[in-house]
């Protein structure tokens, strides 16, 4: 097992946590963030300083109300390690690159001194990847998203093969489209949060007709 290998079950204690309004952080994904706080300036400095792993939580709705205090978060995020780091000149602020590593269900948070939060959480998997129903769902999304790519100018097709690869695993394929598709934060968490891949799979198909039934018509076409 590599060392950034989360297993199924796995507790991951103390987990420091980045909570923010309307990001979804999704497996072997990339999320590039820039740090001007100084609570997460002083968690990315300890992350960095240990195992460079840390949880992205979208804050729950209300938290409008209370975000300097301790917000409500929702109960499943995206474990990753930073993987890149870049301080400002006043060593103020940074940009940092996270690499998605798994799933986590919140279990408990701490109390600490710490400036930033922290909580208990273990590892979730996805589930259901040989069943018929299950990959009869990735294979529609694979279509659906393949058709949404041909109709939109300037897309990357080249880039998008490594989704259509037969050995692509499938929870990295939907995941990958649900991060790059620009549909609401709670639909995205949704997707998250659902670890039967066969229901992934159709909460997804449908955000793909919904934004194909949402491109314009071409030209002359009524």
């Amino acid at each position: 097992m590599n060392r950034d290998d989360l297993a199924p079950g796995e507790l991951l204690r103390s987990l420091p946590i980045f909570p923010l309004p309307n990001v979804v952080f999704f497996p072997r994904t990339l999320l590039p963030l820039h740090v001007f706080e100084p609570r997460y300036m002083a968690m990315v400095r300890d992350v960095w300083a240990t195992d460079r792993r840390l949880g992205i939580v979208q804050l729950a709705p209300g938290w409008e109300a209370d975000y300097y205090g301790g917000p409500a978060v929702q109960s499943v995020l995206g474990v990753g390690e930073v993987v890149h780091l870049q301080e400002g000149d006043e060593d103020d602020t940074a940009n940092i690159l996270v690499r998605g590593l798994g799933r986590a269900r919140v279990l408990s948070e701490h109390r600490t001194e710490l400036m930033y939060r922290t909580v208990d959480a273990e590892v979730v998997a996805s589930v259901g990847a040989d069943e018929d129903g299950a990959a009869r769902g990735i294979a529609a999304v694979r279509q659906l998203f393949a058709r949404l790519l041909s109709a939109i100018e300037g897309s990357d097709l080249e880039q998008a093969e490594l989704l259509f690869r037969p050995d692509a695993d499938p929870s990295v394929v939907l995941d990958a489209i649900a991060a790059s598709l620009p549909i609401t934060a709670g639909a995205k968490q949704d997707l998250l949060e659902e670890l039967d891949l066969g229901a992934r799979a159709e909460l997804l198909a449908r955000s793909l007709v919904d934004l194909e039934q949402r491109l314009p018509s071409p030209t002359g076409v009524a």
